[in-house]
C-alpha cells in the first residue's frame, strides 16, 4: 500500500474542513476545532497541521490523514487507504516515469488567473443574454425541457450565447484567448464549472448536434461539477450530465432524510478518473450512488468508479434514458420517490 503517496497528495486541512466545517481558529500553520473524537463541547483541543493532527485535550489522539479517516469514520486501514485513493499494490513496484506523474498532478490545479478572468467575461456575457430579450427560448428550454427552477439557474450561473445552432462566436470578447491561443465559443447554453473559488471550465450545450452536442472551453483542468454543494457526511449521487446533477440537488434539498443528499457530475463518462484533488469531497459519504448512461462509455465509467469506495452502488432510473428524462415523464413526485428508494437501498443494482 503506497501510503506515502496518499499522505503527500491529500490536503489534510482541506479534508478535515470538509468533515468539521469552518475552524474556530485558523492561522497559516494550523486550524483548531472542538475535538469530535472525545465529543468536546468547550475548548478547541484539536489542532490540524498540514501533515498531521493532534488533540491536546482529553483523548490525546494524533495521526496523519489515514489515521483521521480510521478514527473519525470508523474505517479499517485498508478501507481508509482505498477511500483516499491508495492502491493494494506494493510500494516497491516500479513507479511510473516522472513525466506521467507530472501530467496527472497538473490536472488537479485550476487554470491560470488570466484564463479565469477572461473566461468569466464569457460567463457574465452569457448570463446577461439568458435573462434578456434574446434568451427567451433558451430560458424556456432550461425551465420546461430540463425542469430547472429560476433559482437553480441563477445560483449555478447558467447562461446563453445567441446564434444559429451551427455557428461559432469569435467576437463575444474581442481578443479573447485561453492558454492555447484564440478559441472560438459555440452558441448555446453555457455551463460554468465553478468550484473552490475557481472557474475550471465553461461547457456549452448546443441546440443541435452539428459540430458536437457539447463544446468545452477548458483551462487544462477537470473539475467535479457542483462539488461546492457537497456537505460532509452527505449521501452522494454521481451523474454523467450537469443538468441531471442539478435536478437531483433541486429535488432532494427539501427531503426529510437522516442524511443530506448531494449530487455532482462528471460532465462526461470519459472523466471517470476523478482526480485526487476532489477526494476530500467524497470522503465520509455513507453511500455513493452513480447514475450514468446505459452505454459502453457509461459501463466502463461505472467499473472504474466502483474502486472509489466500498459504499459505492450503481443505480438506474425506472424509465427513461437519464434523470431528466424520467423527471419529464413522471414529474417531481416520482423523482423524489426514486431518490428516497436509492437512499434506502431499495433500488436493485444494475
Amino acid at each position: 500500500m503506497d501510503t506515502d503517496y496518499i499522505r503527500k497528495n491529500i490536503n489534510l486541512r482541506e479534508l478535515i474542513r470538509q468533515d468539521l466545517g469552518k475552524p474556530k481558529f485558523s492561522t497559516a500553520k494550523s486550524d483548531s476545532y472542538c475535538c469530535p473524537l472525545h465529543n468536546e463541547t468547550k475548548g478547541n483541543s484539536l489542532v490540524v497541521y498540514d501533515d498531521h493532527w493532534k488533540c491536546y485535550g482529553k483523548c490525546s489522539c494524533t495521526g496523519d490523514v489515514i489515521e483521521w479517516v480510521i478514527r473519525k469514520w470508523g474505517k479499517t486501514f485498508l478501507e481508509a487507504c482505498a477511500l483516499l485513493g491508495g492502491s493494494n499494490e506494493s510500494v516497491w513496484r516500479e513507479r511510473p516515469q516522472r513525466r506521467v506523474i507530472e501530467e496527472v498532478e497538473s490536472q488537479s490545479t485550476p487554470p491560470t488567473e488570466d484564463w479565469q478572468l477572461n473566461s468569466l467575461q464569457i460567463v457574465e456575457y452569457a448570463e446577461s443574454m439568458l435573462w434578456g430579450r434574446n434568451g427567451k427560448r433558451a430560458l424556456d428550454y432550461l425551465l420546461n425541457s430540463r425542469g430547472l427552477t429560476r433559482s437553480t439557474i441563477k445560483e449555478h450561473r447558467l447562461g446563453y450565447i445567441p446564434g444559429a445552432a451551427d455557428q461559432w462566436r469569435y467576437d463575444i470578447i474581442p481578443g479573447w484567448t485561453d492558454d492555447r491561443g484564440n478559441v472560438p465559443v459555440a452558441c448555446g447554453i453555457t455551463i460554468p464549472h465553478l468550484a473552490n473559488g475557481h472557474l475550471w471550465a465553461v461547457r456549452v450545450r448546443r441546440a443541435a448536434d452539428i459540430i458536437g452536442k457539447y463544446h468545452g472551453i477548458r483551462g487544462g483542468s477537470k473539475a467535479l461539477y457542483n462539488a461546492d454543494s457537497v456537505i460532509p457526511g452527505s449521501i452522494l449521487f454521481i451523474t454523467e450530465g450537469e443538468f441531471d446533477a442539478l435536478l437531483i440537488d433541486q429535488h432532494s434539498f427539501d427531503h426529510d432524510l437522516n442524511n443530506p443528499v448531494c449530487a455532482v457530475s462528471l460532465a462526461s463518462a470519459s472523466n471517470y478518473r476523478i482526480n485526487r484533488y476532489w477526494y476530500p469531497k467524497l470522503i465520509g459519504a455513507p453511500m455513493i450512488a452513480a447514475r450514468l448512461d446505459a452505454d459502453a462509455a457509461g459501463d466502463k465509467a461505472l467499473t472504474q468508479l466502483q474502486t472509489l469506495s466500498p459504499v459505492f452502488r450503481p443505480c438506474q432510473v425506472p424509465v427513461g434514458k437519464d434523470v431528466t428524462d424520467f423527471y419529464l415523464l413522471h414529474g417531481a413526485g416520482e423523482l423524489k420517490r426514486w431518490i428516497d428508494n436509492v437512499v434506502n437501498m431499495e433500488v436493485k443494482n444494475v
